[in-house]
């Protein structure tokens, strides 16, 4: 008797796709005062397009970037240095805060729209590993323009 014996071929385990939820908007303001104003933008901007609003990616991200350099121009060029950490800080504060409330709407918006599971279960956004390499890019990028603008306040009277 002949019999086969090819094996028919594997499934492959079906790849479910995994729903983007957006950051909250806390997320962003702290990721503007722990990491700097450029990293809250840019973690903003991405979060805006994670809402469904793409055209508020690079003004946000722009946003951010600009205040971070002016506070550190100012803080390299005009602050006194014993002023100069809470001028930084609040220059982040302030930063982290306008996008936090530019985001909020949007977001209560998507999370009425796509977040209704049991009311007892919380809302955890997902991609906080994408969020933390964004803050820490951001945070290096931040630490090189700092360096940068002390290099050129050496000569600077």
């Amino acid at each position: 008797m002949d019999v086969d014996r090819t094996r028919p071929p594997a499934r492959k385990p079906a790849r479910i796709p995994v729903e983007v939820r957006p950051w909250t908007p806390w997320q962003v303001l702290a990721a503007s005062i722990v990491f700097g104003a450029g990293a809250g933008g840019a973690v903003a901007g991405l979060n805006f397009a994670r809402l469904g609003k793409r055209q508020y990616l690079i003004p946000s991200f722009v946003a951010g970037w600009a205040v971070f350099g002016v506070a550190a121009a100012l803080v390299t060029f005009v602050v006194l240095d014993e002023t100069a950490r809470p001028v930084g800080l609040l220059a982040s504060l302030a930063a982290g805060l306008a996008l936090m409330l530019a985001q909020q709407p949007f977001f209560d918006i998507w999370k009425a729209v796509n977040w209704s599971p049991n009311p007892n279960v919380r809302y955890r956004p997902n991609g906080r590993g994408l969020l933390l390499l964004i803050c820490v890019v951001s945070l290096g990028i931040e630490f090189g323009v700092i360096w940068l603008l002390g290099f050129l306040a050496e000569g600077h009277p």
